[in-house]
């Protein structure tokens, strides 16, 4: 016995077949922006998965409307391509991005210049909106390996080289990093989780080792990835905001953290120690 399909008439569709039916729309309108990015800045597929910590077939997935990104995954893409979030959500055609706007493909060990965007200390603030909490991102282009960058990164004993929350550092044998914070002499506790697969790390900070949270995180990114040289690397650093941190706390965390990144790049570059230094004898007064 044979059936015959018939078509639905219009204005019969069931509702909840139209909400999918939007809602794929709008991943596949996501997808293909996150698409027309990457290509737009002549990256494969593969170099921007390894970027962001994605598998290649869940990026592709993610382009052509298969699956949901998460707001963490569109942070971290909006990063590496360079745009603000929002861009994703815009009805627009993408454009290429302007030469002045692109990292040099060899900057060196301590290239600083005014088209050099990758190069200095890049803090970029994302407000709360319903995506992400707000958070201060931090970038900068070091001329060290992304190995070398990331060991450093994970050694608790040298967190007072370059962190002016954790100010002469003790660790515990657990691990557990006890620092002072030299803007106001607090406490503060660290412990450090490291991802070596991924380069990425993750700073759980806390008043106490029972309330440590992941509020800070670095992720390094080999040279290569971003056309630069294999010798270099980009380190990434990004700390959330609470909901309880108020405006003067928050702008004196920015401030910090992009101060702190340079410390990172020119101790990395130049292996100064701060700690080698004696100690000055106060003075009398005259």
């Amino acid at each position: 016995m044979s059936q015959t399909a018939r078509s639905p008439k219009p204005g019969n569709t069931h509702p909840e077949t139209q909400e999918t039916t939007r809602e794929m729309e709008k991943s596949l309108a996501l997808g293909e922006r996150i698409s027309q990015l990457r290509k737009s800045r002549g990256l494969t597929l593969a170099q921007l998965s390894q970027a962001c910590a994605l598998s290649e077939s869940t990026l592709s997935r993610i382009e052509n409307g298969h699956t949901d990104v998460s707001a963490q995954n569109l942070f971290t893409l909006s990063l590496y391509l360079n745009v603000d979030i929002t861009c994703f959500f815009r009805d627009h055609t993408v454009r290429p991005p302007s030469d002045s706007s692109l990292p040099p493909k060899d900057p060196g060990v301590h290239a600083q210049s005014a088209a050099d965007s990758a190069a200095a200390p890049r803090a970029i603030a994302f407000q709360s909106n319903g995506l992400m909490p707000s958070a201060d991102t931090a970038s900068i282009r070091i001329g060290r390996t992304a190995e070398e960058a990331f060991d450093f990164m994970i050694d608790p004993g040298r967190m007072d080289l370059w962190s002016f929350g954790t100010w002469r550092v003790s660790v515990g044998s657990d691990g557990l990093v006890t620092g002072t914070a030299i803007y106001d002499g607090a406490q503060v506790l660290v412990r450090i989780e490291p991802h070596p697969a991924r380069l990425l790390i993750d700073y759980q900070v806390g008043p106490s080792a029972d309330d440590l949270q992941p509020r800070i995180f670095v992720r390094i990114t080999p040279g290569a990835v971003i056309g630069a040289s294999g010798d270099s690397c980009l380190l990434t650093m990004t700390a959330l905001r609470t909901d309880g941190m108020d405006d003067v706390r928050w702008k004196r965390l920015t401030a910090a953290h992009a101060l702190e990144v340079e410390l990172i790049k020119s101790t990395l570059e130049t292996g100064f120690d701060h700690r080698t230094l004696p100690l000055s004898e106060p003075q009398p007064d005259p």
